[in-house]
């Protein structure tokens, strides 16, 4: 997607050259797709082993898990988008070209589902995720 702007602001390029949508899909692999919001910072950006950090059980409440990451404990909630959606991770990159920068987006993985982790604490309902499918299903509403 490219947009023809006469100013020197940035803009973006959606490419899925590495992965397109489909072979992420392919790989149906739930656990390996799934996203994470955990309410720690890490210094570290790449691939790990996280089952050997972060060690998950299920609780006897709908959709809450309990984990342990690095001694920390950590309660969960999963949130799922409406049918139809998807939760696309993308990593991005800024290049020149000529005057201007451009922002170019690279498909790392699709999801349908994101799990949101609090420490010591049952995550917030609703979170800044469900705030935003609600503004989803208004608008969805209304079009009718």
């Amino acid at each position: 997607m490219q947009s023809n702007r006469s100013d020197s602001s940035p803009f973006a390029i959606i490419s899925d050259s590495e992965l397109t949508s489909n072979e992420l899909k392919k790989e149906n692999n739930s656990e390996e797709n799934l996203l994470h919001s955990l309410p720690c910072h890490i210094e570290f950006t790449g691939p790990a082993p996280v089952s050997v950090f972060f060690n998950k059980e299920n609780l006897y409440h709908e959709n809450m898990r309990a984990a342990s990451f690095r001694g920390h404990m950590l309660l969960n909630k999963t949130v799922k988008v409406p049918e139809g959606y998807e939760i696309y991770t993308v990593t991005e990159n800024i290049e020149t070209k000529g005057d201007s920068d451009v922002k170019i987006f690279q498909l790392k993985g699709v999801s349908t589902s994101m799990n949101f982790w609090e420490k010591d604490e049952m995550p917030k309902c609703p979170n800044k995720l469900e705030d935003a499918l609600t503004s989803i299903y208004i608008a969805e509403n209304l079009s009718l």
